[in-house]
């Protein structure tokens, strides 16, 4: 008769279960680096968005953090956010009925913290000076997986791995 005994078949499952048990704290790892990254990256490409048709439109743009995907009512960057043109000019920008939403993000879900020093980014047309500041994205990892966009006073967002004085990201509460 062909087969295995029972110890070379336990052998095997014990290999087995350590071998994974290495494996899957680095799969988690590269789940939340690309979970961190797609996150950063739909951020920036927002804020790039807005950024050039402002330029190209020649009116205000607005990107604010949204939960419901219509209006600014965003606690943080994680719920989500849109893009709209700010036709009637109000201070502080809010979305109407009558303005188009150009984009939305919905809410980054899991375990994502993202949020920062300002409630909505304002790009306006011909050179004008835009809002800047910074959002930080954090997970269960803390601080040191944080990362940053930066946005400057031109309105060119950059991702960061060290706040603005060259120390460590702090992550938000």
């Amino acid at each position: 008769m062909r087969g295995h005994t029972l110890i070379e078949t336990l052998l095997v499952v014990a290999i087995v279960g350590v071998a994974a048990s290495f494996a899957i704290p680095g799969m988690q790892s590269l789940a939340k680096d690309s979970r961190r990254a797609s996150a950063i990256n739909g951020l920036v490409r927002s804020l790039q968005y807005a950024r050039s048709s402002a330029a190209l439109d020649g009116r205000t743009v607005v990107v604010c953090r949204s939960r419901s995907g219509q209006r600014c009512d965003g606690e943080r960057w994680s719920d989500g956010w849109i893009v709209f043109p700010d036709l009637d000019r109000d201070s502080p920008p809010e979305r109407d009925p009558v303005e188009p939403i150009l984009a939305v993000q919905a809410a980054l879900g899991g375990d994502a913290r993202m949020d920062g020093n300002r409630v909505r980014f304002s790009y306006r047309p011909f050179g004008r000076r835009s809002t800047n500041g910074t959002i930080i994205y954090c997970d269960d990892r803390g601080d040191p997986a944080a990362l940053a966009v930066v946005v400057s006073y031109t309105g060119r967002p950059r991702i960061a791995r060290e706040a603005p004085g060259g120390g460590p990201l702090r992550c938000p509460d």
